[in-house]
């Protein structure tokens, strides 16, 4: 348990455990939506909303109603077929038009997972680095910094390529190979070839 969250539980005499305080701050963190109102900015949830999936392409846009409300419309020049996931954008609009490693850091450091939505992902290859190191490895596995424990307790993560240290604190999200231990940051990720996918 975090100990922050102990101490916060304790000082406010909170009934919830500090294990339940954390998974409802973190729900909320990355299930709630950006709001600007003038100067002020803060978080809103609303629920139904937040089930909807992201994509860097998506095929619809929300907005508020004239009540607050989350309105959400098909994209102009859009359709959705029957049986189509209807996405929105969790990036802003300027977000959108990064590289595709910005848009994967901004999303792993943002709401921790590592996209493969139609414009990240738009053919059958992997997404993932092949490990160069031993033959007999396959694909690389991504680490999402945030939501997992440090692979090497104590020690800092570097890439194996261009020697990029602190990989666990400078990325959202990196590359690695469960076999034989090999790490690559996400530029030196891209660099490497790919397995196509198995059909």
């Amino acid at each position: 348990e975090d100990l922050a969250v102990k101490q916060l539980c304790k000082h406010f005499s909170l009934s919830a455990s500090p294990k339940k305080l954390e998974a409802l701050a973190l729900a909320w963190k990355y299930n709630a939506f950006n709001m600007c109102c003038g100067s002020t900015k803060g978080l809103k949830m609303f629920p139904t909303a937040a089930l909807l999936s992201h994509s860097c392409e998506p095929n619809c846009e929300w907005d508020l109603d004239a009540d607050g409300q989350f309105a959400l419309q098909v994209k102009e020049g859009h359709k959705i077929a029957q049986g189509e996931e209807a996405t929105i954008s969790y990036l802003s609009s300027e977000e959108l038009q990064g590289t595709l490693l910005q848009r994967r850091e901004r999303l792993s450091s943002g709401w921790m997972f590592f996209c493969e939505c139609c414009r990240c992902k738009p053919t059958s290859e992997s997404s993932m680095p092949r490990c160069s190191r031993n033959e007999h490895c396959h694909d690389m596995g991504v680490v999402m910094c945030d939501a997992e424990e440090e692979l090497y307790p104590g020690l800092i993560t570097f890439c194996d390529n261009c020697r990029s240290d602190d990989l666990h604190g400078r990325h959202g999200y990196f590359f690695h190979c469960f076999n034989c231990d090999q790490d690559l940051c996400p530029e030196c990720a891209q660099d490497q070839p790919k397995n196509s996918a198995e059909t």
